[in-house]
């Protein structure tokens, strides 16, 4: 019978559309960055609720509670901000490669597309330091990404 009332022809069962390449770049661009966001707060927001505990100016509550908040405050959201900007240009950096198509270029090279989007990310994220500066997170980010 009708369910609800509602009359439904369906002779087989209904299948949800799976993409077989996976996520597309979009999604893992928001999923990524979010991820990476939400981790920086937590780990900032500890670090900074340690060093507000340890460094409070008095023993009274209100004072040691300010001194956490804050310290929390500063370091969880400056370390989600770099962390969620990394992520964010990392991929954005793989959705560029994706859309050239940079496996064709690298074929037999499986680590080649993740350091090369590395490296990208660090050029770009330190690129108002200077080109030494830039040259050294690029580098780094290409070596985490080796491994």
């Amino acid at each position: 019978g009708p369910l609800f009332g509602v009359q439904t022809e369906m002779k087989g069962p209904e299948y949800l559309e799976y993409n077989i390449a996976g996520r597309s770049w979009f999604e893992r661009l928001s999923y990524n960055t979010g991820t990476m966001y939400l981790c920086g707060i937590i780990l900032g927001g500890s670090f900074g609720f340690v060093e507000g505990l340890r460094n409070a100016p008095s023993t009274k509550f209100n004072i040691r509670l300010n001194a956490i908040l804050n310290k929390s405050g500063r370091r969880g959201s400056r370390l989600g901000n770099a962390l969620g900007s990394v992520a964010f240009l990392y991929s954005l950096v793989e959705g560029v490669q994706e859309s050239v198509q940079l496996e064709r270029y690298t074929s037999g090279f499986d680590w080649a597309p993740p350091m090369i989007a590395a490296g990208t990310t660090g050029l770009i994220y330190k690129s108002t330091q200077g080109p030494k500066t830039m040259a050294v997170a690029g580098g780094i980010g290409a070596a985490i990404a080796a491994g």
